[in-house]
Parts: structure tokens; C-alpha cells; sequence
């Protein structure tokens, strides 16, 4: 059933929608009078760039609640004298409706970068960086007021890394082409080389608070960098990378606690590493004579003085391993099944990031880019949402409210009718992987901002559908959800989560806004163009406080970039006052049937906000601070989750030990740790502030004494003990039987005879190997969630919307959706390899090929591209 009302080209006024008849819901009734006696028929601002129609566009938001913005427009084709254009820069002070060309005051007489060549910096919205193609920026420190031309000593290849505190967000670094690594200590207006050639990964120190975990002694400063570094990188042959046989690359990872004048190795044999929060991470080949080595993960939370091996289930060299997500010094970190499966297993760590238990089976992560389905929930505590995939490979929905102890289904909303009554139907909805296969959706969005409110895509069935998805809300935080909006839409929250704004992706072409005002229940529509506008994107303000939205797009006829801009509180005219608000309790159906005394209790403690009213009609206002309140809870087993070796059966939260399960002490042991050991199955959730109340009595374990005997036993060859069943000499003879096998095989080789065969037994013999020296080793792949993705559109890419596909491998068949009416194609996919680490650390922006940075469906015959800055989340879809 269509829910739009149809509207005359003419008429520009407001209409009401709603996803139910008006007349089942008496204040959606109510509020389509007030919408009625709305004096304005317009509502929105247009500006037209009559004079610019390159087909590239940068945003990026130079300030906080003053309507600052700065555009730059570039083009990649060289006109009919083989000259390429200069770029355009242009700035806005009032969301967009007027603008000021600065291309002649600034004298840009260059191009920006159409990759990595607009910042703004994540400490100081107002400093933004312009980066141009050659050796030179622009920098403006006053939101676009004036701009500095700096000429930079080198010609910067990869984005500016800034510093990870506040304040020094007047720290820069970057690498030049040749892997040079720069510094400035000014904003960028000078620079000094701080580390020659061949650097890898960069990373700034992380500076505790003056209360952190990492204690005075060895925290890290100002001035403190951590680099790996290494000349080793060369071409791979044809039979290496046929084989996958491609050596690994190692470096030396070192730390500078003065800015890069000195330098002190701190590991060697590192193929990669990240610095969050305390921890400081670095996969390192254990067998330096095995080029194709086993790596093992090693953790830091002293800034590498020292480092323990994570204690993970043993996984094969050919898998990997991911942080998701690092909460209150607790990890989330996926490991990869065997076998390309398209999924592994989730864990959550102890507060020092070397213990973990299993958190969620069969977790939905295919083996190619960086797609996942893993999203953290900004407005509600605790909450996270990711993809399962079933044993028929299917796709379902997973939603924890205590940071991964437990993970449930979503249950249906109400009034939802199910694609199939006779199957179990839950609500799951789409998220990153669902926008690589080419579903018309976009990922979760929610703000800090708006307590409790969360929009997604999703089906109502028994598993995520491949059909064009619908939007439904939630209003706390996951609990519950309702069907607001039928059909793909692009979305955002503006005004605290007292506005919602959407715009149907079901076209190329829309022309209408809807806006909601009491968080998704009761709709509205306004139609804010009589043209044929090219959709390119809606969008808000950071943070999602503004009640202001920009509609971009381009003409279709004149291929003019055009933008209108609706200010919602000309619609309202009223701000909120202390009686338009409500006390809400957050969590409150988690653990409910425990009685009041826990009901809403959460990691230790209770929260309750002050929310809008729904019908209250007003406004929140920019500066609008939400009102929140705690209350410390009494310890239960909630609190705790189970330890190494111990899990939770099913229904119920006493945590018993696995059979034949070897014990973590032995783990510590064979990696030559001596701390003491505490642990009688539970250990208290990161994080969890509870006080008094159930406390499980623990038991410490000298591992002094454990590793004497342990050493003892292996010596008798105590299998028991030791795991293995290997005695001595074994290995040796092995050795010699792999050793004649080799000479059979080199044997054949040179006679030529069976060509087909000889690679065939290379292949076998080379995993023959592997198994062989199957040991608890960790292969490292990502230790960030996300990766710095291109956001630039491309006129010249096939797709006509820019160079935002993620390359794909043979896993992307290995996960499907639930009853699809056809398959998608495949064919014409590119091959890929995952890439090691990022410094990006947002939330992972891959896009689908068929779609533009602002989510758009394709279309081939459109020129033009869009791309935004990056450090604001909410300008990517």
C-alpha cells in the first residue's frame, strides 16, 4: 500500500502522511491541523550554482551552530586543450542558502585532491585543511573567515594524522610518497621530516586522564609516537601469489617519546599494529625462519614496556582475526572460522584485553574489504547490533543490551505483517554487507544526542530479505521497535531526536521531504522542488542537534549543483519548555521480571533521562542539554560474565567449566607468563559499576608453582598436561619424511613429467605443512574496524558515481539471504586481499558500487559524483 499522498506539481505546501489511516491515531489527527494552519506555502531556500557544474563536490562543516560550511567543487576531465580545471572553493555562514566564492581570494590557482583533500580537524571544527594536489594547503583556523596557503617540503600521500587529544589538535603528521614521515606542531603552517623512508603505520600516543589505568610512570605524552617501520617490500612472483604463498611483511615497530628525534624498537618481526584507548596491539611472526609464518597477537597496556599473547582459540594462518569495538577497557574481537565460511566467532575480553570469552557464535563477517554488520548504538548504553548467520547460511539480526553477555533476537513490531505467518518472525535489519550485495538500504543510524532512538532498514521474517527494505523506529533503544516509513529511505535526526527527516530512495529523483517531530510515529511531507533534481543527499549538522536539513542534488537538465534548506524551526515557531518534558527510564524492560529493586539496572547502574513529549510540538533548540540521572545498583551474577574455560548453558546464569577444557593456566604458562591467575569462572564485567551484593569468592592460583610443574610434565611427556601427543625425536622423523617427499617432488619437477600433478602436491604439501604446525597462533588481519574508504565521485568511474566499491573475494557467495526471489550478480566482481589496519576510527563506511556516498541507486547515465568530509559521520550514508 502506497502511504504518500499525491501532490500537484504546484503545490508546495505541507501534507501530513502516516503509516497507519490518520484515523486510528487521534494525535497524528491533531497534528495534521496544526500542520494545516501552517501560514508558509515554502518553506525551503534555494541557492543554484548557475556558474559551477564540475562534477566532483567536497563538504565539509567548519564550525558548531553557526551555520558554517565549506564546499569545494573539482573536476577530473581536462577540457578540449587537455587543461584541467582549477578547483572552487566556496563558503557558506547560513546552512547553505547563501555562499561566497573565496577561488579568487584564496587565488587557488591548483586542484584539490579529490582524495584525502579536505579535513576538518576532530578536536576543532573550525580548523579546516584544504590539500592540493602538489605540495601545497590551505588552512583555516576560524571556521573559513580567512585561509593560510602553506607550501608543504612535501607532496603528502596519505591523510594527516591528527594528534588524539584535544589539546593538541595543533599536532600533524603525515607521509610523503616515499613513506617520509612528517611532523608540524603548529596547525600545518611548518613541518619537519621526523623519520625517513619506509614507514609503515603511524600512530599517536594515547594521553590518559590524570585518573587513568595506565598510572603517571607509563602514560604516554604529548610527544609520544609509535611507528613501524621497514625496507622489505618486494615484488611477489606469479607462482607465490597463484599459491597464495606470499611472504608476510615484517617490520620493526617503534615508539618516540620527543616527537620523533629519537627512536627506541620496542619489537621486531611486527606485520602490523594499532594504538586505542590503553591498549597498544602488534601481530608479530613467531617463526622468523617461516616467512609465511604463524603470527600471534600481542597486547600492551603499559605503551609497550611489555606485551602478553592474547589468550584466543587457536585459528589457522590462513583466517583472521578484528577489534570491533573498545568499551570501557573491554574488547570486542571477531575470529574467523575456517574455510571462507563468512563468519567466526565474537568475544568479549577482561578489562587487560588477554583474557576472552565466546560472546556470539557464527558472527556474520565475510572475508573480503572491511563489511560487516557490527554497529554500536550511540543512544543507549551498552547496546550493540550485528548479523548471525544461520546454519542454512541465512542472515538474522542480533541485538545485546549488556555489551555482548547476551544476544537476542528483535522482536516483531507490532501490527507487522511477516512474509511467512508459518515461520518464526523476528525484525532484522540491513546494515553495511546488505549495501554491498545492492540492497536499497542504509546502515543504523542513532546520536548521543537523542536518547534512545535508533532508524533503521529492515524485513519483518524469519530471516533478512533481498526485497526493498521498509524503516522502522525505535524509540528505546532496541527494546521495542514500530514500522514508521514503507519502503528505502535516506534519514537523519536533527534537534536532539526531536526531528526526523527522509527522503525516498525509491527514486532518482524525489521531490519530497517527510519530517516527523515526534520521533517516527506521525509524518509529514512537503514537496521542495518542481524540477527534475538528480538526489544526491541529505544532510544535518554533526552530532544531530540542528534543526536544519540540506537537500543537494543536481539538475537534471542544466547539470547545475543546487541545494535547498529548510529550517524546522520556522515550521515549529515554538521551543520547548520544562513542562514539554518526561521522565524516561532507560533499559527499563531489561531484567523487569527481577523485580523493581533490578529492573533497569545495566552494568551496575540506573540511568533516567528527560525526553520530549510526543505531542508536544516544539523544539529542542541547539544548546538544548539532555537531563540524566544515575543510581548505583546492588552486584548480582548479572554483573559478572563467565571466564576462560567457563560458559553459561542456556537459560541459565551460573557459569560452569567446559570439558576438556585444557585450563588458561596452562595457556599462560606455555607463553612464559608468571603473574597470579584469579578465577572461579566469573569475572566482572569492564566497566560495570555495582556495589555490594553477589561476589564470587575467587581462588588464586600461584603460576610460579603451576609452570614448575608443568615444566616437569613435559619433560616425562605428560600428554595430559602438555595438550600434545608429540614425544621426542617425533618431530624429527617428520621432518625426514616431508624432507624425501620434497626430493620425489623435485624429482618429478625436473623430469617434467605430469605438470598438472607435480602443482597439485605443492599445493597439497604446502598445506600438509600447515596442519603439521597447527599451534595456538593468531594471523592478523584488521585491528581496526574500519578503513578510511574514498569518498570522491568519479565522472570517469563505469558506475558513474565514483570509486567507492569494496573489492570483493570468494566469500562473498559464501552468505546468502533468506528466500530471495533471484540471485544477485557476481560475475563481474573484482578480486581483493583485506587490508592490514587503519587509523580511522569511526565506524566502517564501505558503500555498495551501486550506489553514491549518500546512498542514491545508480544510475549510468548520471555524470556527477559527491563525496564529504569524513570526520562527520552524518554526511555518510
Amino acid at each position: 500500500m502506497d502511504i504518500f499522498m499525491n501532490t500537484k506539481a504546484s503545490d508546495r505546501s505541507i501534507h501530513s502522511i502516516h503509516p497507519r489511516d490518520v484515523t486510528t491515531d487521534p494525535k497524528c489527527e491533531a497534528q495534521e491541523n496544526l500542520v494545516k494552519n501552517h501560514k508558509t506555502s515554502s518553506i525551503d531556500k534555494v541557492h543554484t550554482f548557475k556558474n559551477e557544474s564540475k562534477t566532483g563536490m567536497a563538504l565539509a562543516w567548519a564550525g558548531e551552530n553557526d551555520g558554517n560550511l565549506i564546499v569545494v567543487t573539482t573536476e577530473e576531465k581536462k577540457d578540449e586543450n587537455g587543461v584541467q580545471p582549477n578547483s572552487a572553493v566556496f563558503k557558506t555562514s547560513d546552512y547553505g542558502v547563501t555562499y561566497k566564492n573565496l577561488t579568487k581570494d584564496l587565488n587557488v590557482t591548483g586542484i584539490i585532491k579529490r582524495h584525502n583533500g579536505l579535513y576538518r580537524n576532530p578536536h576543532d571544527p573550525k580548523k579546516v585543511y584544504l590539500v592540493g594536489q602538489g605540495m601545497f594547503i590551505y588552512i583555516t583556523e576560524d571556521g573559513g573567515e580567512t585561509f593560510k596557503h602553506v607550501t608543504l617540503p612535501f607532496s603528502a600521500s596519505d591523510e594527516f594524522i591528527f594528534h588524539t587529544s584535544p589539546d593538541y589538535n595543533h599536532y600533524l603528521m603525515a607521509k610523503d610518497t616515499k613513506k617520509n614521515l612528517y611532523m608540524s606542531k603548529n596547525n600545518g603552517r611548518d613541518w619537519n621530516k621526523i623519520h625517513d623512508a619506509s614507514v609503515d603505520k603511524v600512530f599517536w600516543g594515547v594521553i590518559p586522564d590524570k585518573k587513568g589505568s595506565e598510572g603517571p610512570k607509563l602514560a604516554d605524552t604529548s610527544e609520544t609516537i609509535y611507528i613501524t617501520y621497514g625496507d622489505n617490500i618486494v615484488e611477489d612472483s606469479f607462482i607465490q601469489q597463484f599459491f597464495g604463498l606470499v611472504p608476510v611483511r615484517d617490520y620493526t615497530l617503534a615508539k618516540s617519546t620527543d616527537g620523533g628525534k629519537s627512536y627506541k624498537d620496542i619489537l621486531k618481526n611486527v606485520v602490523s599494529f594499532e594504538r586505542q584507548g590503553k591498549f597498544l596491539y602488534a601481530s608479530q611472526i613467531k617463526d622468523t625462519v617461516d616467512q609465511y609464518g604463524w603470527r600471534h597477537l600481542l597486547i600492551s597496556t603499559d605503551g609497550g614496556n611489555t606485551f602478553q599473547e592474547a589468550q584466543l582459540p587457536t585459528i589457522e594462518p590462513d583466517r583472521f582475526y578484528s577489534v570491533m569495538d573498545i568499551e570501557d577497557d573491554m574488547i570486542f574481537m571477531h575470529v574467523d572460522n575456517q574455510d571462507d565460511s563468512g563468519h567466526g566467532t565474537l568475544y568479549t575480553s577482561a578489562n587487560q584485553g588477554v583474557v576472552y570469552s565466546e560472546s556470539l557464535p557464527r558472527h556474520l563477517y565475510p572475508n573480503y574489504g572491511d563489511i560487516h554488520d557490527f554497529y554500536k548504538v550511540q543512544s543507549l548504553r551498552g547496546v550493540y547490533i550485528t548479523s548471525q548467520m544461520g546454519e542454512d547460511d541465512s542472515i538474522h539480526t542480533m541485538i545485546t543490551f549488556n555489551r555482548g553477555g547476551e544476544w537476542q533476537k528483535i522482536p516483531r513490531p507490532d501490527g507487522v505483517p511477516c512474509k511467512d505467518e508459518t515461520k518464526a518472525c523476528n525484525l532484522h535489519l540491513h546494515g553495511l554487507y546488505s549495501m554491498k550485495r545492492g540492497i536499497n538500504a542504509l546502515p543504523p543510524i542513532s546520536e548521543k544526542t537523542a536518547v534512545g532512538l535508533i532508524l533503521a532498514h529492515g524485513h519483518v521474517a524469519d530471516a533478512l530479505q533481498k526485497t526493498p527494505p521498509d524503516v522502522f523506529v525505535s524509540r528505546d533503544g532496541g527494546y521495542t521497535w514500530s514500522l514508521s516509513l514503507e519502503g528505502p529511505h535516506h534519514y537523519q535526526i536533527g534537534d536532539h531526536g526531536g526531528l526526523l527527516a527522509a527522503v525516498s530512495k525509491s527514486s532518482l529523483n524525489p521531490n519530497i521531504v517527510k519530517f516527523s517531530l515526534d520521533e517516527g510515529r506521525c509524518w509529514h511531507e512537503y514537496k521542495f522542488t518542481d524540477k527534475i533534481l538528480n538526489f544526491t543527499g541529505l544532510l544535518t549538522e554533526p552530532s544531530g542537534k540542528s534543526s536544519v536539513i540540506m537537500l543537494w542534488g543536481f539538475v537534471h537538465e542544466t547539470k547545475k549543483w543546487e541545494v535547498h534548506v529548510i529550517d524546522f524551526k520556522d515550521v515549529i515557531n515554538r521551543q520547548c519548555g520544562k513542562g514539554d518534558y518526561e521522565g524516561w527510564k532507560a533499559h527499563a524492560q531489561h531484567r523487569k521480571e527481577e523485580g523493581v529493586d533490578i529492573s533497569g539496572c545495566l552494568l551496575g547502574i540506573k540511568e533516567q533521562f528527560e525526553r520530549l513529549k510526543k505531542d508536544a510540538w516544539c523544539y529542542n533548540g541547539y544548546d538544548h542539554v539532555v537531563v540524566n540521572t544515575t543510581e548505583k545498583c546492588t552486584c548480582t551474577r548479572e554483573d559478572y560474565e563467565c571466564d576462560y574455560g567457563y560458559f553459561r548453558p542456556g537459560g541459565s546464569d551460573e557459569c560452569i567449566e567446559e570439558k576438556d577444557f585444557k585450563g588458561p593456566e596452562i595457556d599462560i604458562c606455555l607463553r612464559g607468563h608468571d603473574e597470579k591467575l584469579v578465577s572461579m569462572g566469573y569475572r566482572k564485567i569492564p566497566g560495570d559499576q555495582c556495589v555490594n551484593g553477589f561476589h564470587p569468592t575467587s581462588k588464586v592460583i600461584d603460576l610460579g608453582i603451576v609452570c614448575d610443574e608443568f615444566s616437569k610434565n613435559v619433560v616425562k611427556g605428560d600428554e595430559g598436561l602438555s595438550g600434545s601427543t608429540q614425544q621426542p625425536g617425533e618431530n624429527d622423523t617428520g621432518v625426514k619424511k616431508f624432507s624425501r617427499g620434497i626430493k620425489v617432488l623435485a624429482i618429478i619437477i625436473a623430469a617434467g613429467v605430469f605438470l598438472l600433478i607435480a602443482i597439485m602436491s605443492v599445493f597439497l604439501g604446502r598445506k600438509f605443512i600447515l596442519l603439521r604446525r597447527h599451534k595456538t597462533e593468531y594471523r592478523y588481519s584488521m585491528l581496526s574496524q574500519s578503513e578510511q574508504q574514498n569518498l570522491m565521485g568519479n565522472a570517469d568511474d563505469d558506475d558513474g558515481h565514483g570509486s567507492l566499491s569494496q573489492d570483493l573475494d570468494r566469500a562473498f557467495d559464501s552468505t546468502k539471504y533468506h528466500d530471495s526471489d533471484e540471485e544477485l550478480n557476481t560475475s563481474s566482481r573484482p578480486s581483493s586481499t583485506r587490508q592490514n589496519g587503519s587509523v580511522n576510527k569511526k565506524s566502517s563506511l564501505s558503500k555498495t558500487k551501486d550506489t553514491n556516498p549518500f546512498g542514491t541507486p545508480r544510475d549510468d547515465t548520471n555524470p556527477f559524483g559527491s563525496y564529504h568530509d569524513d570526520s562527520d559521520d552524518d554526511m555518510l550514508s
